[in-house]
């Protein structure tokens, strides 16, 4: 999966995302069309990419990014950031958004530009813009990570007709308040998970010396993050400014058997009830349940920055959560408040 907190020399390093397996699907040959010859300035690719100089990927269903465009979004779609302290299930909730007929959702589509540019345009999101690659972008791209090229297809295939497009980029608190201002449309659903949780999944990952993952990133380091973001988030929550355009989610609940996660975003994001998306989300239940509780014991090194850990934020943000679920799954005309 993905991600680290926001220090300037690692953010958006491929810590976390790991695509999921799928199988090929077979391609259609069109018919009467005849390839085009690679130019100069462009180079076909067998698995469908096109090279353009200058770090540019184009996905096929895109078009090429033209300098000086419009800086606005298109209407008529919804548009969400989802975000979340690193290794808190972004990566999981990222996939079952895309598994629904409406929804386009970049995995750290533009990482780089929200947490190094400080770029936060709506102009991004165009389509366009969207499937052009830049190096100053993202690390996961088509080019240089092929098993991400499904993903785009899928989402280039669905683009028009789709009502809901965003990003997925864990971390994000330190920006989320400016980003939400300068983009007073776009809605945002921020998952939370347990301090234990996160951290010894930060701890492993640091330990493993064939993950991308800092080693120096550890346990210490994520209780400083996840106690800091969460402060921030619960400050945001309280000020009323963002009132119901953020969704908060409680991963260490949402994948529990009866649990109305799921309604609570199709309603927040005004969407249908989709096959796939019911599907996907009951594999995620059952693999949650396949697991069992959590039974990880602490080692001793770590029970002191555990237990030294300010957890109150976090107490309020999932109490938020419950309700937040509790209102959208309701009633119709149900909405968040905070």
């Amino acid at each position: 999966m993905i991600e680290q907190p926001p220090q300037p020399a690692d953010i958006g390093t491929d810590t976390e995302t790991r695509p999921a397996k799928r199988r090929a699907k077979p391609r259609r040959k069109a018919a009467g069309k005849t390839a085009a010859r690679p130019t100069a300035k462009t180079a076909a690719n067998p698995g469908g990419k096109t090279h353009v100089p200058g770090g540019k990927t184009h996905v096929p269903g895109g078009k090429t990014h033209v300098p000086g465009g419009k800086t606005h979004v298109p209407g008529g779609k919804t548009h969400v950031i989802v975000t979340g302290v690193a290794r808190s299930g972004t990566t999981a909730l990222a996939k079952l958004l895309n598994a629904h007929e409406g929804i386009c959702l970049g995995v750290e589509r533009f990482k780089f530009q929200f947490l190094r540019q400080n770029n936060h345009s709506a102009a991004l999101f165009e389509r366009d813009r969207f499937f052009t690659f830049l190096e100053e972008d993202t690390n996961i791209r088509p080019d240089s990570k092929p098993e991400w090229q499904p993903l785009y297809e899928d989402i280039a295939r669905k683009w028009d007709s789709a009502r809901v497009i965003g990003d997925k980029v864990p971390d994000m608190m330190p920006v989320l308040p400016a980003f939400l201002q300068t983009n007073p449309d776009f809605k945002c659903i921020y998952i939370l998970r347990s301090l234990k949780a996160v951290a010894l999944s930060w701890q492993t990952r640091a330990d493993d010396r064939r993950d991308s993952w800092p080693s120096g990133r550890g346990f210490e380091l994520a209780c400083e993050s996840w106690a800091a973001q969460a402060r921030d988030m619960e400050q945001l929550m309280a000020s009323g400014r963002v009132k119901g355009r953020i969704l908060l989610l409680d991963y260490d609940k949402m994948y529990e058997p009866g649990n109305r996660s799921a309604e609570a975003i199709l309603r927040f994001l005004d969407l249908p009830a989709s096959a796939a998306f019911s599907a996907t989300y009951q594999e995620h239940v059952d693999f949650f349940q396949s697991r069992g509780p959590a039974r990880s014991r602490l080692p001793e090194p770590f029970k002191a920055v555990y237990a030294n850990t300010d957890k109150t934020d976090f107490q309020a943000l999932r109490s938020r959560a419950r309700r937040h679920v509790v209102r959208l799954s309701g009633k119709p005309g149900k909405v968040l408040t905070a």
